[in-house]
C-alpha cells in the first residue's frame, strides 16, 4: 500500500510538470509572434513618414483612389514577414530557450508510463497473492483433514475393544416333566462367560451390568439394567481375558413360557471403559437370547446361544 501511495505522488508530480512545460511553451511561442508584428508595424509607419516628408518638383494630377491587387512588392514583403513569424514561432518552441521545458516534459511522460506499468505489476502482484492465499488456505484445510483423518485412523486401529462371549450354560433342559416341578418348582444352573479385549492398547473399565431371566415377547425397550449383578472395575491389558460366572433360577411358569415361545431367556448387559489415548469413554452392549429350535436332527443341541436383539440392547462405541 505504501508503494501504491509513492507511485501515484510521483504521478501527479510528473503531470504538473507536463502542464508546467506546455504552458511555459505556449508563452515562448506567442511572445516573438507579438514581437514580429510589432517590428513590422514600426517599420512600415516610418517608411511612409519618410515618403511624406519629401517635396514634389513635379505637378501631378489628383490621384484616383483605386483599391485592386497589392503590387509585387507588397506580397514580397507579406511573404516574408509571414516566413518570418514562422520562424520566430518555431525558434520560440524548440529554440535552446525552451530545451529545458521539453526535458522536464519528456521526464514527466517516462515517468508516467513508468508509474502505470509499476501500478500494473502491483496488480498483478497482488492477484497473484490472493491466488497464492486460497492455495495456502486450501492446502491447509487438506493437512488438517490428512491429520485428523491418520489421528482418528491411529485411534481406532490402537483403541481397546470390549466383547461378550458365553462359554458354557448348564441346568437347562427341554421336556422337564411336571412330577420333578412338585419336587422342585425351580430350574436352576450356572452360565460361565468371558470379557476379551480385541483393541491393541489398555481398556480401563469402570462401570457395567448384567441380568439373565425371563422376558415376554417382544423386548421392551430401553433394557433394564436395574436389578442387575455389577461388573468388577479392572483394567485389562490388549488381549486379555476376563472369566467370570452367574448362577440363574427360572420357575415353572417362566420355563412354560419359554418353551411355547411367548418369552425369550435373555442374557443382557453393558459394560463402559476408557482407552489410554484420548481418555474417551466406550460402552459395549450385548444382547444374547436362548434359542429353541423347533426341528431338530439327531445329534443338534437342544439350545443355543444367539446374540441378536434390538439397537438399545446392542451397542459398540
Amino acid at each position: 500500500m505504501k508503494l501504491l501511495n509513492f507511485w501515484l505522488a510521483f504521478i501527479v508530480m510528473a503531470s504538473a510538470l507536463l502542464l508546467d512545460a506546455a504552458n511555459l511553451s505556449a508563452l515562448s511561442s506567442m511572445n516573438p509572434s507579438a514581437q514580429s508584428q510589432e517590428t513590422s508595424s514600426a517599420n512600415k509607419q516610418q517608411e511612409a513618414t519618410q515618403a511624406s516628408a519629401e517635396p514634389s518638383s513635379v505637378p501631378t494630377a489628383t490621384p484616383t483612389t483605386q483599391i485592386g491587387k497589392p503590387t509585387a512588392g507588397q506580397e514580397t514583403g507579406n511573404a516574408d514577414d509571414r516566413l518570418d513569424r514562422n520562424w520566430f514561432d518555431c525558434y520560440a518552441a524548440f529554440g535552446p530557450s525552451t530545451w529545458s521545458n521539453w526535458v522536464l516534459a519528456l521526464f514527466a511522460i517516462v515517468a508516467t508510463v513508468v508509474g502505470l506499468r509499476s501500478l500494473g505489476r502491483i496488480k498483478e502482484q497482488n492477484r497473484e497473492a490472493a491466488i497464492s492465499l486460497k492455495i495456502n488456505r486450501a492446502a491447509a484445510s487438506a493437512a488438517k483433514k490428512s491429520a485428523d483423518t491418520a489421528e482418528k485412523s491411529v485411534v481406532e486401529l490402537e483403541r481397546p475393544w470390549l466383547f461378550i462371549d458365553i462359554v458354557k450354560f448348564d441346568g437347562f433342559r427341554r421336556g422337564v416333566p411336571q412330577a420333578e416341578w412338585v419336587d422342585q418348582p425351580l430350574l436352576m444352573g450356572e452360565m460361565r462367560w468371558t470379557i476379551r479385549n480385541y483393541g491393541r492398547s489398555p481398556a480401563f473399565v469402570f462401570d457395567g451390568a448384567i441380568r439373565l431371566h425371563a422376558i415376554n415377547k417382544p423386548l421392551p425397550e430401553p433394557p433394564n439394567y436395574t436389578t442387575n449383578a455389577a461388573l468388577i472395575t479392572v483394567p485389562m491389558a490388549p488381549n486379555k481375558i476376563q472369566r467370570n460366572r452367574i448362577l440363574w433360577m427360572m420357575d415353572v411358569e417362566d420355563y412354560k413360557r419359554v418353551i411355547k415361545g411367548d418369552a425369550d431367556f435373555v442374557f443382557y448387559g453393558f459394560i463402559r471403559y476408557r482407552d489410554t489415548f484420548l481418555k474417551r469413554e466406550h460402552v459395549s452392549r450385548w444382547c444374547a437370547t436362548l434359542t429353541l429350535p423347533r426341528l431338530r436332527i439327531t445329534g443338534d443341541p437342544d439350545w443355543y446361544w444367539e446374540f441378536s436383539g434390538p439397537p438399545s440392547y446392542t451397542e459398540y462405541t
